[in-house]
């Protein structure tokens, strides 16, 4: 009896350290992919973390870097790919050429600036001028690089909180006036490669 469970307890620790080591060898998306397809039985998956994601075990997983090998609990993990990339978040309001022409684009630039200086907020300002049938009184979220227009995000970028500033992309007959409302926002991102020990 005894040796069975030490037989059971020393298969158990060797198949640990074979995973423990072809874990190690991914390194690529195509690695773990492959991984996955060769070992079913330890449920692998690839999942990705945040800082969005607030919880302890985020944070914890987020202090590692990509290549690491480490496991937390029953699960293992590998850090295949991580990133840092910048968030912004803004107020706008759209206005289309299409549907005003360009005496009246200045008129309601004019009207919005001087309205901001008397002290009207962008929510409301939204709400009566822009073409876009936004529900979010003017409000982006965070967004990231890739979500929104190049001339869009090179004019945020360069802004400070609480400026307001237009954006022409007369090529599509959009233009915008924005008011930056927050901070940027660094956000990292990770993808591992996780299975059960």
């Amino acid at each position: 009896m005894n040796r069975i469970i030490l037989l059971g307890l020393t298969l158990l620790f060797f198949s640990g350290k074979l995973i423990a080591q072809e874990l190690r060898t991914v390194y690529t998306m195509d690695d773990a992919k492959k991984f996955i397809e060769n070992n079913p039985g330890l449920n692998p998956e690839i999942i990705t973390i945040s800082t969005a994601d607030t919880s302890a075990l985020a944070k914890a997983i987020l202090k590692r870097r990509k290549g690491e090998f480490f496991s937390i609990a029953k699960f293992s993990y590998k850090v295949i790919d991580e990133k840092e990339d910048t968030r912004w978040r803004v107020s706008y309001i759209f206005l289309d050429k299409f549907k005003v022409d360009k005496n009246e684009l200045e008129k309601i630039k004019k009207a919005v600036t001087d309205a901001l200086i008397a002290g009207s907020t962008m929510a409301s300002l939204s709400d009566t001028y822009t073409m876009d049938h936004n529900t979010t009184k003017g409000d982006t979220g965070f967004f990231g690089e890739d979500m929104m227009t190049p001339e869009f995000v090179a004019a945020v970028k360069i802004r400070k909180p609480g400026e307001v500033f237009f954006v022409d992309i007369p090529e599509r007959d959009w233009y915008y006036i924005i008011q930056k409302t927050h901070e940027d926002q660094k956000v990292k991102e990770m993808t591992l490669l996780r299975t059960k020990k």
